[in-house]
């Protein structure tokens, strides 16, 4: 039975394309340290750019492959991705862009800084945890970049604050969405709905 078009539940089971790619090897020495190893200096722009860029053009041809299907079979997009490794490769992010770099590549190069706080729980305790933490800064009209292990994990600990009406929560699917989505579902707005 065929779907309506303005539903993105598909009539049959929905395939992954990317089960049939390869990994890429990135380019490099040494592994990144782990965070709290003495380092000296973090390679900067130039080490975000060396593991950016590859990352960059590798999903610019998962777009081009994945864009390459039949005209009834709507294609799936990862502008929003590529976006924001550009943004990150320009050093065009909220809040300091140096610390958010030296997280992802360079962690062993981080010094002690109230920009970015990690926090170490018990099993069990994530929730209690994030919330107490998320207050002191929307308090302090702060933002909070969350980074879960899993996406079930971020989103359990965004279920555990959707009653605050201090936080607007917004969860970012890993998967993405179709090249004609109209909106992205969040938990504070509604999907817009096609008339």
């Amino acid at each position: 039975m065929k779907q309506p078009a303005h539903t993105n539940e598909p009539d049959e089971p929905e395939v992954d394309g990317r089960a049939g790619m390869e990994t890429m090897p990135l380019d490099g020495g040494n592994p990144t340290p782990a965070l709290g190893t003495d380092e000296v200096g973090w390679g900067g722009p130039e080490l975000v750019e060396s593991v950016y860029a590859p990352l960059s053009e590798f999903y610019q041809q998962i777009d081009a492959r994945l864009r390459e299907v039949p005209e009834d079979v709507p294609p799936v997009g990862w502008a929003p991705h590529l976006a924001a490794l550009r943004a990150l490769r320009d050093q065009r992010v909220a809040g300091d862009w140096e610390t958010l770099a030296r997280f992802l590549v360079a962690p062993g190069s981080l010094e002690e800084t109230d920009v970015l706080r990690l926090i170490h729980v018990e099993e069990g305790g994530e929730p209690e945890a994030v919330r107490k933490v998320i207050k002191e800064l929307t308090a302090s009209d702060e933002r909070t970049l969350l980074i879960a292990p899993t996406p079930e994990q971020a989103a359990d600990l965004l279920r555990g604050m959707e009653d605050d009406p201090d936080v607007f929560s917004l969860l970012i699917e890993t998967r993405p969405a179709t090249a004609e989505a109209q909106s992205v579902e969040t938990q504070a707005l509604p999907p817009v709905q096609e008339e």
